[in-house]
């Protein structure tokens, strides 16, 4: 009997362990971790509270503005592995972000929306996009504009009709991540930017625009088979490179 209790016990602690996270109704537990989570079961939905929210399932929004807006600070969105898309609407957004603090989208799929997948427009700061793939939308993947200290990493950005990414503001973060087949690869300006470490292929336009107003450090990227050229930078006195030190010079 002692026996049997014993494996019972070793089988749910190999069960938690190897199963961290499990959704069940309206509710996202980590298991062990006391997070609780809110899903995201029709669109459009405002978020108006800090939190954790997740989607239980693909998701299409109908309407002709924004399928997901975050108006609170300290937000994490997990799309789960799962698909945030549009039937089509015009000037349709998928995720708008009201010039807020700290929010989190990652793991899954914004596609198809008219206007951006990802759009902020208000100055926000430290906003993190992680493990995301944006495709086919209308202009922009990401597009984040005024804001500072955001980090963008390990996305696949891809088809959409202006930029992949689209950054203004200072002190950004862009790392590992995949823009192809985009108007242009990535459109910077502003100062500060990290671009460390991504590719940027056979976009119609440049690979890398980036008008730089100071400093930018660019490091180990790759930007291949783009339409109008591989990297357009302006005013040519900017600098780049690594530590982006002075005297550095455009690549």
């Amino acid at each position: 009997m002692k026996r049997q209790i014993f494996c019972w016990v070793l089988f749910l602690a190999v069960f938690l362990v190897s199963n961290p996270a499990r959704a069940d109704g309206e509710f996202y537990v980590i298991v062990g971790g006391g997070g609780v989570g809110v899903k995201i079961t029709s669109l459009p939905y405002t978020i108006a509270a800090p939190g954790f929210y997740y989607l239980g399932g693909n998701l299409t929004y109908n309407g002709t503005a924004t399928a997901i807006t975050v108006n609170a600070d300290d937000v994490t969105i997990d799309l789960m592995g799962f698909r945030l898309d549009s039937a089509g609407g015009l000037d349709s957004l998928g995720i708008s972000i009201h010039g807020r603090r700290n929010v989190e989208v990652r793991n899954g799929t914004v596609r198809g929306f008219n206007a951006d997948g990802i759009f902020d427009s208000s100055g926000g700061y430290s906003y993190r996009f992680i493990n995301l793939r944006l495709e086919l939308n209308g202009l922009r993947g990401i597009a984040l504009l005024d804001g500072r200290f955001h980090l963008i990493q390990n996305c696949s950005i891809t088809e959409n009709g202006n930029s992949g990414i689209g950054l203004t503001g200072n002190g950004h973060m862009v790392t590992g991540n995949v823009s192809s087949k985009n108007f242009r690869g990535m459109a910077c300006t502003g100062s500060g930017h990290s671009l460390v470490g991504n590719v940027v292929a056979e976009n119609t336009g440049f690979g890398f625009e980036l008008n730089a107003t100071g400093t930018y450090l660019i490091d180990r990227n790759t930007a291949y088979n783009n339409g109008a050229g591989n990297i357009n930078v302006f005013p040519s006195a900017a600098k780049f490179g690594i530590n982006a030190g002075a005297g550095m010079t455009p690549p």
